[in-house]
């Protein structure tokens, strides 16, 4: 009897072995497929990105592959990674594409940069707030000629702006004038580069005359400094 229970015992060990071994295996299977998403993902990122995008995604890979568990996550933190990869080539052609802009396009008035784009101190509130355009220090009255040919996609008055021209251009490319004093065009009439469409004013939320300008590709706000070429101050 005492041999037939070891027996016994002996195959039901067996078998929660082969259980096991199983399991194990399934776990290698899952981990390997994970393993080939990685790489293929991997892949792709270092075939289109630059070399130190390269690296930290080669980072990144490694260290999920070394210190993750929960497998079970992993669908999702694939997503996210997806996503975030594609905002990144989003910015990253965006970026590019500016950069043949900056041969098209004008300056809007003939004026210094007083306050540029980014991060500053609101001179109103006194608050850090981001500057999503580039203000150009003009006088009351001097002339606003168009950056690039395009239609008239708004022509407006608000709080902020005060007197504005939003003007859309080839390519999902936008141009923004504020703070005018008069502006020259109805929303839907067209304009050509270098054409008189406003003039300088202190309309809307000012410490004084001069000219708010933006360029806006898609839905990036692009710094105006950049693409054009505007006067500098040359005073010590």
């Amino acid at each position: 009897m005492d041999q037939v229970y070891r027996m016994r015992g002996s195959a039901r060990a067996g078998s929660r072995h082969k259980a096991i071994k199983e399991r194990g295996g399934r776990s290698r299977i899952v981990k390997q497929a994970f393993l080939c998403l990685a790489l293929f993902a991997f892949c792709l990122y270092a075939k289109f990105s630059s070399a130190p995008s390269f690296a930290s995604v080669r980072q990144t890979i490694q260290l999920m592959l070394e210190t993750q568990t929960d497998f079970a996550a992993i669908p999702s933190q694939l997503r996210d990674f997806l996503a975030s990869y594609q905002k990144q080539q989003s910015t990253r052609r965006t970026l590019e594409q500016s950069s043949s802009l900056s041969a098209n396009l004008l300056c809007p008035t003939d004026a210094v940069i007083t306050s540029p784009f980014g991060s500053r101190t609101d001179p109103q509130t006194g608050e850090e707030a981001f500057h999503y355009g580039v203000d150009l220090g003009a006088a009351k009255g001097d002339k606003i000629v168009c950056a690039a040919d395009g239609v008239v996609a708004e022509a407006g008055e608000s709080e902020d702006y005060g007197h504005y021209l939003l003007i859309s251009h080839a390519d999902e490319l936008y141009t923004l004038y504020a703070h005018c004093e008069t502006v020259l065009f109805a929303a839907g009439e067209s304009v050509q580069a270098g054409q008189l469409i406003a003039t300088v004013g202190d309309s809307g939320r000012v410490t004084g005359p001069h000219l708010h300008f933006e360029v806006r590709k898609g839905d990036t706000w692009l710094d105006p400094a950049q693409l054009i070429d505007f006067k500098q101050d040359t005073q010590p």
